[in-house]
């Protein structure tokens, strides 16, 4: 019989907080991929109460990652947008979120066996 305290990993957990416009950020998401010739990670979280908690079952391997945050204005008018060019658009609710920390984001993250691996950003939002 084996004894323990659960599935052994060597993935880390990450953690951190995420602010709108100074405000704890009330719901998103956040997302994190592995660039480069890096083995292909990813792995995300809700964001809730300006919080986002991975644990390491569903964290990543030591690396550098490429970071999105996103957060849908469900009260703001839908927009159309397309899956591709010339391809059939929808309607989706406009995201709180400047295309900076997503669909254009350049925000980078070491996760290191080293570091408790809390990465926290402050974001202002797309309609100023």
């Amino acid at each position: 019989m084996a004894i323990g305290c659960g599935p052994k990993t060597d993935r880390l957990p990450l953690s951190g907080t995420i602010t709108l416009d100074g405000a704890p950020l009330d719901k998103g998401k956040i997302e994190f991929a592995s660039i480069g010739d890096a083995p292909l990670q990813s792995t995300g979280a809700v964001i809730r109460a300006g919080s986002y908690e991975i644990p390491a079952e569903k964290g990543l391997l030591p690396g550098t990652f490429h970071v999105e945050i996103s957060s849908p204005d469900t009260e703001a008018k839908p927009v159309k947008v397309s899956g591709y060019p010339g391809g059939p658009t929808i309607s989706v609710a406009p995201d709180r979120i400047p295309p900076e920390f997503n669909v254009d984001s350049e925000k980078r993250v070491d996760v290191t066996r080293e570091g408790d691996n809390v990465f926290d950003f402050d974001v202002t939002s797309a309609k100023k």
